[in-house]
């Protein structure tokens, strides 16, 4: 498999002799492979059974010969029985060259290719094939919630009208992960993306991952939309007390909490969503170091989760500069617990033996940072 790779015909003209125990090849969004390099894999892959040219539709519309891809395929790859062609702009006639051609053929996707006309003639030669764009929008729509963010907003809605309606429905907004996009993006992008897919979700998200939300009117209005959410994650948002004070009580659904290296979070907040998340099992407010030097309330915050959240069963407690009493005072009134991490609460000390002797069920990890004087 080499997708998205800048690899041209040149290389695999050179090298394609060494490939002929192939019988998969996937060169789906490489943009520089040509007829020259169809034809050498063509040549020399015997075995091969599946190829995987799909392009981006901007890819595509530079490419000045992709129908002679289209032939090179049906010239030397007669015993195909799986190709994609997605977005290659090929003509009708190309496509029946390579049905005629390649008669082993079992599954061809040629979706995206909108030069192609589907008349009778080739509805016939794809008769065993299956209709993708036929199939029921609650159908599709739970298949595309496994394609990652990009193919759901740039390649899917391309393909054809019934995919496009599909992904604009809530079944494809259950759960929503922009995290790894998130820390790259500028916060006014992540503003417009966070409420476009939020509102498409139609009040059914049920998990939701963003990092370094600025912004405390969009954890409002995630809030307003949190009819059904059970996996919130936020790590890194500079969302405050006041905010959280204030629309706790809409996020009642909440299983799971990430309020991860969220500095500006408290002991308020941590009371409140308490008080109102009573299904909450994991909580994980870990700090950085440098955070938690400022914070004059850390021990508040440990006895707000003691206080308000006896059902917890993950607590994820890092960097946090609390005593040993406060965690004292978690165990037993969060009688569920089965993990607690401390890692690096360097005012904590605890006797293995006691705990694993009171609370024989419990995993607590504990790490203290071991500073070697070698290294000063």
């Amino acid at each position: 498999m080499f997708q998205h790779s800048k690899i041209s015909d040149s290389i695999v003209e050179q090298t394609a002799p060494r490939l002929s125990t192939v019988t998969f090849l996937d060169l789906s969004y490489c943009p520089k492979i040509g007829a020259q390099a169809i034809e050498a894999i063509g040549k020399h892959c015997k075995l091969l059974v599946t190829l995987c040219r799909n392009m981006y539709f901007p890819d595509s519309a530079g490419k000045v010969e992709p129908e002679d891809e289209a032939n090179a395929i049906a010239a030397t790859m007669p015993g195909l029985k799986h190709l994609e062609l997605g977005f290659h702009l090929i003509s009708t006639e190309c496509v029946l060259n390579i049905l005629s051609r390649c008669p082993q053929l079992e599954h061809l996707d040629i979706n995206g290719c909108v030069t192609v006309n589907r008349d009778h003639q080739m509805e016939e030669e794809q008769s065993e094939f299956r209709h993708w764009d036929e199939l029921l929008p609650d159908v599709l729509g739970l298949i595309f919630s496994y394609l990652s963010l990009k193919e759901l907003l740039e390649v899917i809605p391309c393909v054809c009208k019934s995919w496009s309606m599909a992904v604009m429905g809530p079944l494809c907004w259950q759960y929503i992960d922009l995290f790894q996009w998130s820390i790259r993006c500028q916060p006014h992008q992540l503003d417009r993306m966070l409420r476009m897919l939020v509102t498409r979700s139609s009040g059914s998200l049920r998990s939701l991952h963003v990092a370094g939300l600025q912004n405390e009117s969009n954890f409002s209005f995630i809030t307003e939309n949190a009819g059904s959410l059970q996996v919130l994650r936020l790590s890194g948002s500079l969302i405050s007390d006041s905010i959280v004070k204030q629309t706790a009580q809409r996020l009642s659904t909440l299983t799971f909490l990430d309020l991860t290296y969220c500095p500006k979070i408290g002991a308020q907040a941590l009371e409140a969503i308490g008080k109102y998340c009573k299904l909450l099992e994991t909580l994980c407010p870990n700090m950085m170091f440098l955070d938690v030097l400022g914070k004059v309330e850390a021990e508040d915050e440990a006895n707000a989760i003691a206080g308000t959240m006896p059902r917890l069963k993950h607590l994820d407690l890092g960097f946090h500069l609390i005593s040993t009493e406060c965690v004292l005072n978690i165990l037993p009134r969060c009688h569920q617990l089965e993990r607690l991490i401390i890692n690096v609460c360097v005012s904590v000390k605890l006797d293995r033996n006691f705990l694993t002797e009171t609370y024989p069920y419990l995993e607590i990890s504990l790490m203290t940072p071991v500073l070697s004087s070698d290294r000063f």
